[in-house]
């Protein structure tokens, strides 16, 4: 994870409904870039609907995207820190709001407008995006990212949905971010497992770059902030892979 980058990249973390991990993905894979990487990691939040990743980050902001949207390119990094929460990971989190009601009103303009403000002062800016994949403001993620991490549960709905959105997003000329995407399956049980995910990861072959499977997680399924020395070690070393290979997917991008 410490490959050189050539300029900002933007990783979409995705999925089509909610609770199938968007938000935890997103915190672990800020958070380990953050730890790894001496330049600065925004984890930005575009969920409209006041999702769980300030609970999830342990972060209590004072401003959101609203705050920051509009005010153009600051110049320096020093000046947007206050406007900026901070994750112990080292992360810094901006929120679509501070409440439910001004999340609702985060919207395609205002992504467009935050992100002028945001985007060259951050190596890796990871994206917790809202349920589903239609929409002005989710055509706007996807235009705007290197690759997407697509967040599915283990299940056969899930797996099943997963390919046909994928498929979808291509056809909307997304085709190329696509095929530098990923699946992560998440809460992955040992046991009584009700899919294949070998035959699985072989359905998604030559339609995105693969398909890694998270461990359920103890930690994890708790609900809480998340703190990475918590983790088990399967968990942990799934989450560094799948931190590398979204990485690399972005630089190649």
């Amino acid at each position: 994870m410490s490959i050189p980058l050539k300029s900002p990249r933007r990783i979409a973390v995705v999925g089509l409904k909610g609770g199938v991990g968007k938000s935890t993905l997103s915190v672990l894979l800020a958070g380990m870039y953050s730890k790894s990487r001496d330049e600065p990691v925004l984890l930005l939040d575009t969920d409209p609907t006041f999702g769980s990743l300030l609970l999830r980050s342990g972060v209590a902001p004072t401003h959101s995207a609203r705050d920051l949207a509009g005010r153009g390119d600051p110049g320096d990094l020093a000046i947007l820190t206050p406007y900026l929460a901070r994750s112990a990971d080292g992360a810094w989190v901006l929120p679509s709001g501070l409440d439910p009601g001004e999340s609702a009103r985060f919207d395609e303009a205002t992504f467009v407008a935050t992100m002028d403000v945001v985007h060259r002062h951050f190596a890796i800016t990871v994206t917790d995006c809202g349920a589903g994949l239609s929409g002005g403001l989710m055509r706007q993620l996807l235009s705007g990212a290197h690759t997407l991490v697509f967040a599915t549960s283990p299940s056969v709905d899930g797996i099943t949905a997963t390919y046909a959105g994928l498929r979808w997003i291509a056809e909307r000329g997304f085709g190329a971010l696509v095929a530098n995407s990923f699946v992560a399956v998440t809460a992955v049980r040992r046991r009584d497992l009700p899919v294949d995910l070998a035959a699985a990861a072989k359905r998604f072959d030559g339609l995105c770059r693969g398909l890694i499977s998270i461990p359920d997680d103890p930690h994890l399924r708790a609900g809480a902030r998340i703190d990475q020395s918590e983790l088990t070690e399967q968990t942990r070393l799934a989450m560094l892979r799948l931190a590398a290979e979204v990485l690399e997917a972005a630089q190649r991008a």
